[in-house]
């Protein structure tokens, strides 16, 4: 930057002593073309390179030159480096007959400037300062008072400023460039106006930028590292995004800055122009940023920095560098109140926001800090009316991968608060209160471990109503443990606990698209409850279960995960115990079921385990229908069932209606392997039978292979003292039942019947 400024210094008043001390003599004693040749070699001289003129004259206007062209070093075959269509320089005679440098006039049109640097401190012009530096007296440091200076009007129009990095590939344009000032003067303030497109190509940026501006200059008598500048009205571009910038600077080499930049609204379309990665259509607030920074040719400081933007504002302070490479270092603090607002608005506009999210009103304050190797954000504190969360985080970019920690705090949060964002949670009706502290990591695969507590939860589904809710939540990367203490279901006293292990593989990685990986994982959980009665008035209705099966049937692509990812496997185990169970086709009490049951799928197939069961002091009703609507009453209840069945299909009419029958026993222990359910224990004792059966059953094809032994009590009608059998084979759908013919025999008055025809057949033969 130094550099920089020295070259149009001196490159400025190399000019200007050229052309007043060929002044007062060239005109009388030379014409054009003498004018025109000794400007041309004494430049050449000075700057070392070739020049042209097309034309030189003195008139009395003053001096007027035309199509002025300086080369690169050494000569034009290497491109031009400056040149001017046209150059008016109308000095004031009197003030220099006073020894005071003062121009009426000077009028630049078609100027272009072509700045190269090749590398630090190496432009295409460094061959032309040294000589100027090492030319100058010592004596020449010392301060002296400058030389009174003044252009009364000075005036450049359709000129260009080219700047280009060849190590950083970076080129920077001024096109277009006007600039107009009066009274400039090296020791006292003048106004300028000047107006330009930049245009910016570089591996982070690129784009042309529209800019004006307005203000005003001090020199301090050339001194650059003293001048000062005052930009009163600066107008900038950005596409369709429109800024503007004012404030002061002093030390034009490296400007000491206080300013304040001021953006209008903007939807972020406008950005998708210089950065493609932007989401669109999202409007944004207006910005406005009091800034007060330290700028050179390397970088720009950030001492103390406020903004404001919408609902935030905030504070931020750090350094950007881009000389020798690109870095940053920046540290933020945000505060804002946000109203209420709906996540729809940004969804049409940005894909990958949720729709229908109902954001509540809420105030927030965060500080940040961030690096091309990390962000750090501590903490964050949200405020809703009932609900406070505080968390931070940090994500290192160093390496492959991102990797992320950070902790979440709920010093409270009111559930109805946070479950209102999602209008599905509306139907409902949760609320509670959660307290608890989550740490969570992402480095290649996900960690999190913590501990909550809630109280008072209550929320409704199913026509049921959950209330008084609590217990603890607890979460590692090996289990997720779930301790309901005490609670309510429709008014009934109940607790319970769940326990699921390997559960964290079902969170994608960051971006992750592996839909099927859900369908590769194996939960392993243990579940317990106590309930004192559980009620179900109505099954629902069919169109609903019709619609919902419909859904999952017809959901894109879970066909296709499935078949890539194979079945999903649970494993259950636990006990759970119920006082009183009440169902449309069945009533119980005392109902323990305890379960150890791995590999369950949907197919069954790779099922294996044990289960048992006991219910006493029941009623039965047509149990297929709960079967059709229940997997798990069905395999359950699989003996019960095909006893009603069998007794519909069975060539008999001693059997009794077991379609609806008090019972007071109900008991199965089953085992499972590779989907075959073997029968170890089935009993259903009533007041009219006991029914033992055994066997197997194949669950995924439902083949039958079942005994089925039924003792007649009296209140059947029927009072047998030995049981009869029944073989069911077949399937599920269409068993086929047969009779044990020996067990019909054993009956005691079968037999009997049979013994005394024998010995009435034996007395006729021997008559």
């Amino acid at each position: 930057m130094r550099k920089l400024v020295k070259f149009f210094l001196y490159f400025a008043g190399f000019f200007v002593l050229v052309l007043l001390c060929l002044f007062i003599f060239l005109k009388v004693y030379f014409t054009s073309e003498k004018i025109k040749k000794i400007a041309v070699d004494y430049a050449s001289r000075k700057l070392k390179r070739e020049i042209s003129i097309e034309s030189a004259s003195l008139r009395l206007t003053g001096f007027v030159f035309k199509n002025l062209k300086i080369s690169e070093y050494p000569d034009f075959k290497k491109g031009n480096f400056v040149s001017a269509r046209e150059l008016r320089v109308i000095p004031s005679w009197k003030d220099i007959l006073r020894k005071k440098v003062k121009i009426d006039s000077v009028k630049i049109s078609g100027l272009h400037f072509n700045l190269i640097q090749a590398k630090e401190n190496v432009f295409n012009f460094s061959d032309i300062l040294p000589a100027a530096e090492a030319a100058r007296p010592p004596e020449e440091k010392q301060e002296k008072i400058p030389v009174e200076f003044v252009i009364s009007n000075f005036e450049l129009k359709d000129s260009s400023v080219k700047y280009k990095n060849l190590q950083n590939l970076i080129e920077v344009s001024f096109n277009s460039l006007s600039f107009a000032s009066k009274n400039i003067s090296l020791t006292k303030n003048f106004s300028f106006n000047t107006a330009f497109t930049l245009e910016v190509k570089s591996k982070y940026l690129n784009g042309k930028f529209p800019v004006s501006m307005l203000g005003s200059l001090n020199m301090a008598g050339g001194k650059i590292e003293e001048a000062e500048a005052v930009l009163k009205k600066t107008e900038a571009g950005f596409g369709k995004i429109k800024c503007r910038l004012e404030g002061s600077f002093k030390n034009l080499l490296e400007p000491d800055a206080k300013a304040t930049l001021t953006v209008e609204p903007f939807n972020t379309t406008s950005l998708k122009e210089f950065f493609p990665a932007v989401p669109g259509k999202t409007p944004m607030p207006g910005i406005k940023i009091d800034s007060n920074f330290k700028l050179t040719a390397k970088s720009v400081s950030f001492r103390r920095s406020t903004f404001k933007a919408g609902p935030a504002n905030g504070r931020f302070s750090g350094m950007i560098v881009w000389n020798p490479a690109f870095n940053y270092d920046l540290n933020a603090e945000i505060n804002g109140n946000f109203p209420e607002m709906d996540s729809t608005h940004i969804g049409k506009r940005v894909p990958a926001v949720p729709k229908n999210l109902k954001i509540p009103s809420f105030s927030a304050s965060a500080r940040a800090r961030l690096t091309p190797s990390f962000m750090i954000v501590n903490p964050v504190k949200i405020n809703l009316r009932e609900t406070a969360i505080s968390l931070d985080t940090k994500l290192n970019f160093a390496g492959q991968g991102m990797k992320a920690s950070g902790t979440v705090n709920m010093d409270r949060a009111r559930i109805s608060e946070l479950a209102g964002i999602l209008p599905a949670a509306k139907d409902f009706n949760p609320d509670g209160i959660l307290r608890g502290s989550f740490k969570y990591s992402y480095d290649k695969k996900a960690s999190i471990s913590g501990a909550a507590d809630f109280t008072d939860v209550k929320f409704a589904c199913f026509n049921h109503s959950f209330s008084n809710l609590s217990g603890s939540l607890t979460v590692s990367d090996d289990a997720l443990h779930l301790n309901q203490k005490t609670g309510k279901l429709n008014n009934e006293n109940f607790s319970s606990s769940v326990s699921v292990k390997n559960y964290l593989p079902l969170v994608p990685p960051f971006g992750g698209t592996d839909n099927a990986a859900l369908f590769r994982k194996h939960l392993d959980i243990n579940f317990n409850l106590n309930l004192a009665k559980f009620e179900l008035k109505e099954f629902p209705k069919p169109a609903q279960e019709q619609k919902t099966a419909g859904t999952d049937k017809d959901k894109p692509g879970k066909k296709a995960d499935e078949s890539k990812g194979g079945n999903s496997f649970i494993d259950l185990s636990g006990k759970s115990r119920i006082g009183a169970i009440s169902l449309p086709n069945f009533t119980g009490n005392n109902a323990v079921m305890t379960y150890n049951l791995k590999n369950i799928s949907a197919d069954l197939k790779n099922l294996y385990g044990n289960a048992s069961f006991e219910i006493k002091e029941g009623r039965l009703t047509n149990l297929y229908e709960l079967a059709q609507k229940f997997k798990i009453a069905k395999v359950a209840l699989y003996p019960v069932i095909l006893l009603q069945k069998a007794s519909k299909t069975a060539k008999s009419k001693f059997l009794p209606d077991f379609d609806n029958i008090n019972y007071s026993l109900i008991e199965g222990a089953y085992a499972f392997s590779e989907g075959l359910m073997k029968i170890d224990k089935s009993v259903l004792n009533s007041e009219m039978a006991i029914v033992n059966s055994s066997g197997n059953i194949n669950l995924p094809t439902e083949n039958l292979d079942l005994k089925i032994n039924t003792t007649l009590l009296k209140a059947s009608g029927i009072s047998m003292s030995a049981p009869v059998g029944m073989y069911v084979k077949g399937t599920f759908s269409n068993p086929s039942v047969k009779l044990d013919v020996k067990s019909v025999i054993e009956q005691p008055a079968v037999k009997k019947t049979i013994v005394q025809g024998l010995e009435k057949l034996l007395e006729r033969l021997k008559k």
